[in-house]
């Protein structure tokens, strides 16, 4: 079956809209990135130092225009071409050699020989990494479901964006990373942000190496970069955008190489402002910045400890580092609530585990591996933050895979002085190990492929697993832009305008005592504003009602019976209808209403407290 053109036409859109963000991202980070001279690592450093910086200044750029009341498609593809066009002038510049590179050989330090050891883990480690990134970057190409992204993740920049800026920079607004999902939704759709979520994913793989390099050199920086990607944490969080994970733990791994520039590589405080700059970054996004920042404190004290005499140079530095972490977090934490609430399904279990087996059990044989130049100050860092980030309720642990992968590098590299058949013994079970823990990622990119090939729609996708998107669709051909839709499920991304979901503003919303049923919230919607309410309701079998809960059917009975009469009288117009089955096989029926504004200080009518009274009964 060939590919349809329609759906062709909208991967390349995709991957345009995805390419040109990390285009315009290289272009506003790249003189920045010249100014502090972080290009001794060659051009793979200037690209990865470049976009990462490109991307916080575009953030804050976003938060600008959010105040001026600038939040445009025409403003964002404006801001978007004049990127473009400055790194096209960059790379012009480069290639005529007007722009002076300090290239430095990366030194292959102790345990980077044996080459034919190394190239051997890099060919098994290609192949896992290869498979986890066609596997991520099918489920990118494909429109998001997941419920998590759909309620919250890319539902708030989405209406950041509808409402122009109105939201963005007030208390439980958008973080500085979901800004970057605002800029993709603004130029293509949620596709595209899954795919900047992906190159965000490609980014930090790349940042590992950077890391891996300081300490190990070249070749045995690339397995660095390798273990990454078989982290079940990455793997889960790789293919779904609108999440804070990846990108934190990116802004994380670029503050704690420009530490080790400094502290390692002797150099100027140049180094320090760049890694203030990405940790002041990380600490407006998550309590983990935050985390680090107390874990580079610990190691620079410890630096300081060991080398007095260059107690006033490393004063310097982590003053420049302080001040600018300070200078780029501060207006964001005083400003805003951008951390998020603890979690109530935290498990300390469940965030050791995300770190993966391959991983667990490299820090593990630490203790047995020999003294490494450096290695010390990452360790420190690394268990500065684990001691911290385990006494926190939230996803601590993708700021530490970095740090991890690049200490599981060194003892793995430390095994190839065993004996050849302890060696191979060893390999091959993290081979395996690595081998069964793609199964998850394999199985969920397996419906994607069709999408990501071209060969199904994408509203064809979302109509078979989502749920309120054949209601979102009804509601683009109708909706005024100044329409505001409530909904009764996580399904609220793909409406055209702006949307809240009952379960974050039912107190809000019905302040009324004795609790709400759909007459309730169909009520308070109208007082609130509201044009349209998508109701979702669980499918009750009738008999089974009637032998057990009569008092469940007679409310049902009389609440559709008010919702017609309502119906009748244009105060409700219900223009669509539907079943849908989820994942567990439970049919849902979903309503979608216009409704007709009230008055804020409307009564409730009398059928209203016959429904209320029997739902209290």
């Amino acid at each position: 079956m060939w590919p349809e053109l329609d759906s062709v036409v909208e991967l390349l859109r995709s991957l345009w809209a995805a390419a040109a963000v990390f285009w315009a991202a290289f272009g506003f980070g790249r003189p920045l990135v010249r100014q502090l001279r972080l290009e001794s690592g060659g051009c793979l450093a200037v690209g990865v130092w470049s976009i990462a910086t490109g991307l916080v200044v575009a953030g804050w750029l976003l938060w600008v225009l959010a105040a001026l009341g600038g939040i445009h498609v025409i403003v964002i593809a404006a801001l978007t071409l004049v990127g473009a066009i400055w790194a096209l002038v960059e790379l012009a510049c480069a290639c005529l050699g007007r722009v002076a590179r300090a290239r430095s050989t990366p030194q292959h330090r102790e345990g980077a020989h044996r080459s034919r050891w190394l190239a051997g883990g890099l060919a098994l480690l290609s192949a896992s990494a290869a498979a986890v990134l066609l596997a991520s970057l099918a489920i990118a190409l494909a429109p998001p479901t997941s419920v998590a992204v759909l309620s919250d993740a890319l539902e708030r920049p989405k209406n950041v964006l509808v409402a122009q800026g109105a939201g963005l920079t007030e208390p439980g607004g958008c973080s500085l990373i979901q800004t970057w999902w605002l800029w993709a939704l603004a130029l293509d759709g949620p596709v595209a942000a899954n795919l900047v979520h992906w190159g965000v994913g490609l980014l930090l793989v790349l940042a590992t190496v950077l890391l891996a390099r300081v300490l190990l050199g070249s070749p045995a920086a690339w397995i660095a970069g390798g273990l990454i990607l078989l982290s079940p944490g990455v793997q889960r969080h790789l293919g779904d955008a609108g999440f804070d994970q990846l990108p934190c733990a990116l802004l994380a791994t670029l503050a704690v190489l420009g530490a080790c520039q400094v502290l390692v590589q002797f150099e100027s405080a140049r180094a320090a402002v760049a890694a203030g700059l990405m940790l002041g970054a990380a600490a407006a996004t998550q309590p983990a910045g935050a985390f680090l920042a107390v874990a580079l404190a610990v190691s620079w004290a410890a630096a300081v400890g060991t080398a007095p005499w260059r107690r006033r140079e490393l004063a310097i530095s982590g003053g420049a580092l302080l001040a600018t972490a300070t200078v780029v977090a501060g207006p964001a934490l005083a400003g805003t609530a951008s951390w998020p609430d603890a979690l109530a399904w935290y498990s300390l279990r469940g965030e050791v585990a995300s770190l993966g087996p391959v991983l667990l059990i490299g820090l593990g044989g630490l203790a047995f591996a020999r003294r490494l130049r450096g290695l010390g100050h990452v360790s420190i860092v690394l268990v500065a933050y684990l001691a911290g980030g385990a006494l926190s309720r939230g996803e601590w642990w993708t700021a530490a895979v970095p740090l991890v992968a690049v200490v599981s590098t060194w003892v793995w590299i430390e095994t190839l002085r065993l004996p050849r058949p302890q060696a191979i013994i060893i390999v091959g079970v993290v081979a395996l190990v690595a081998g069964a823990g793609l199964g998850p990622l394999l199985e969920k990119s397996y419906d994607r492929w069709p999408v990501a090939l071209g060969r199904l729609r994408r509203d064809e996708f979302l109509l078979a697993r989502e749920p309120g998107f054949r209601a979102a669709a009804l509601v683009s051909q109708i909706c005024q832009p100044d329409d505001r839709a409530l909904v009764q499920d996580a399904s609220g991304l793909y409406f055209p305008c702006r949307t809240e979901s009952s379960s974050r503003c039912w107190r809000p919303l019905v302040a009324l005592p004795g609790g709400g049923g759909p007459r309730r919230l169909i009520r308070a919607a109208q007082r609130a504003g509201y044009a349209y309410l998508l109701l979702a309701e669980p499918v009750v079998d009738d008999s089974k009602a009637a032998t057990g809960d009569r008092s469940q059917l007679a409310a049902r009975y009389l609440e559709q019976r008010l919702l017609d009469r309502s119906t009748d009288d244009g105060e409700v117009v219900r223009i669509l209808q539907y079943r849908f089955a989820d994942s567990n096989h439970r049919h849902i029926r979903y309503r979608l209403l216009k409704l007709r504004r009230l008055p804020a200080t409307t009564a409730l009518s009398p059928p209203d407290r016959d429904v209320h009274r029997l739902e209290r009964r």
